[in-house]
């Protein structure tokens, strides 16, 4: 069995979970596709992207279809290039793969399926209206449940890592994330009375953390006596060794389950607080491995784990046990290899019909595509004509510079357009 892994970073999971499919004697390797996220995740292959990322795709395709046998992708394929629509080729290399008799494995992440109008039923601290980096806006409704049925329609079997995400993608099945023990050694517990509070948000918006430091300015303003490091923008390796110094890790507050920080903070036995969904609380017993919270009660629970050494130390004990018991990479893998190659996911056929109502979603997606790009053309070319677009233009950069003048005449170009185009029909 030959397995590639890939192609985004997805928080240093296949890099993990290939390395330890070799030390179990498997071939196993991860390749990056990404154009880069600040972590320095590492990767057997990387692919970078560029004006010919279609093509060094499709090149790097023709030689791994001959030397590889399964294919799990985190995240996204290979011809996943634009998530706000279906438009050709995207999803075109799952079929291609199947039609070659490969096995392929899609291992969803988080954003690319957690739709805004479920976020918003599910968690009462969403952040559906700040919209952070365009999440939604990228990843939209209904593009986005179309495109997950296509993949359900075609992978040989869909997983998510937890049941928050569980919850949109149904018949999916979960594989938690993989934590390398090796790699995160549990760190004696200290006595002190002034112990270190850490945050590490990927993305602020997400984790909540505008939250977390009103918290922690609360408690200060209250003369608690603690410590409290913001780690940002640092190449994983390094912000692993400032997670070792801390004493209570602060996951996050918004999400509803909690990612790969809260898992190498248990890993570490540190005290860990994020928030957990109500209704999925129940999966973590009745004595969870971390303090659940929310944006709420943040103030109160951090409180109390700040003045308790003793509910410091039995959280952290609980929470490496937990990572012993279910996240441990070197289990994870072989699941992971023990599922690759059961009757169930090697036998599964592509569904057709859902195939085909994907095709169909593809074509008005590819002509609503050019639709749009045609009568940009057509309004820029209308403008010049006028001498209405230079003058957009130089009026914007006298005001906000060069930068924002391209951005917005742009934009001011594409809604002309647009209104010519409604005009026309």
């Amino acid at each position: 069995m030959r397995i590639l892994h890939g192609v985004s970073g997805a928080a240093n999971q296949p890099a993990t979970v290939s390395k330890l499919q070799r030390a179990a004697g498997v071939e196993a390797r991860c390749i990056s596709v990404s154009e880069g996220d600040g972590f320095g995740y590492p990767a057997d292959i990387k692919l970078q992207a560029g004006s010919d990322v279609q093509e060094s795709y499709s090149d790097f395709l023709r030689t791994a279809i001959d030397e590889y046998d399964v294919f799990h992708f985190y995240f996204r394929s290979f011809f996943f290039f634009d998530p706000r629509n279906n438009a050709f080729p995207s999803g075109l290399d799952l079929l291609l793969l199947r039609a070659a008799g490969k096995t392929v494995v899609v291992h969803y992440r988080g954003s690319e399926v957690r739709e805004a109008s479920k976020f918003k039923e599910f968690s009462p601290y969403n952040y559906v209206a700040e919209n952070p980096s365009g999440i939604f806006s990228k990843f939209r409704e209904p593009s986005l449940s179309q495109r997950v049925d296509f993949v359900r329609s075609v992978a040989n079997v869909v997983l998510v890592p937890d049941e928050e995400l569980a919850s949109y993608v149904p018949g999916s099945r979960i594989v938690r994330r993989a934590i390398d023990l090796d790699d995160f050694a549990p760190v004696p517990h200290s006595e002190t009375t002034r112990p270190l509070v850490i945050h590490a948000p990927s993305r602020r918006v997400v984790k909540g953390t505008d939250s977390i430091l009103e918290a922690v300015q609360q408690l200060r303003d209250e003369g608690l006596e603690f410590d409290f490091e913001l780690i940002e923008n640092l190449p994983h390796s390094e912000a692993k060794a400032l997670y070792s110094r801390a004493d209570v890790v602060i996951d996050q507050v918004r999400i509803g389950w909690f990612g790969v920080l809260a898992l190498e903070g248990m890993a570490l036995q540190k005290c860990v607080l994020a928030y957990v969904r109500d209704d999925l609380l129940h999966h973590l017993g009745e004595a969870p491995p971390l303090v659940p919270t929310n944006p709420v009660q943040l103030a109160d629970d951090l409180r109390a784990v700040i003045e308790s050494q003793e509910l410091r130390r039995e959280v952290a004990e609980r929470g490496r046990r937990y990572i012993e018991e279910h996240h441990d990479a070197t289990q994870i893998a072989q699941q992971l290899i023990d599922l690759y190659a059961s009757d169930e996911v090697a036998s599964r056929a592509v569904d057709p019909g859902g195939v085909l109502d994907y095709l169909i979603v593809q074509r008005n997606d590819t002509k609503n595509m050019y639709r749009k790009k045609f009568s940009v053309i057509s309004a820029v070319k209308e403008a010049r004509s006028k001498g209405d677009f230079v003058a957009e233009f130089r009026r914007i950069q006298a005001k906000q510079g060069l930068a924002p003048a391209i951005r917005r005449t742009a934009q001011w170009a594409y809604h002309r357009g647009r209104a010519k185009v409604r005009h026309l029909r």
